[in-house]
C-alpha cells in the first residue's frame, strides 16, 4: 500500500485580516485585507480620522486570525 504526502497550504496566503465599523444611521461596514501591515494602518488611519463616507465611526474592531 502507497501512502502519498498530504500537500500542505501556507497558512499565510489564507490569512484574511479584518476590520469591522459601525457607523451612524445604522449603517456599517467591513473591510478585508490579505496582508496584516496594509490592514493595520488602514485601521489606524480610520480610527484616527473618525469618519467613513460623511458618517461618524461609532465603533471599529480589528480582526486577525488567530
Amino acid at each position: 500500500m502507497t501512502k502519498r504526502a498530504a500537500l500542505l497550504k501556507s497558512s499565510e496566503q489564507d490569512q484574511v485580516y479584518k476590520v469591522y465599523i459601525r457607523l451612524q444611521q445604522n449603517q456599517w461596514c467591513e473591510f478585508c485585507y490579505s496582508d496584516r501591515t496594509m490592514a493595520r494602518e488602514h485601521f489606524d488611519l480610520l480610527r484616527t480620522i473618525g469618519v467613513i463616507g460623511q458618517l461618524a465611526i461609532k465603533e471599529i474592531k480589528f480582526h486577525e486570525p488567530s
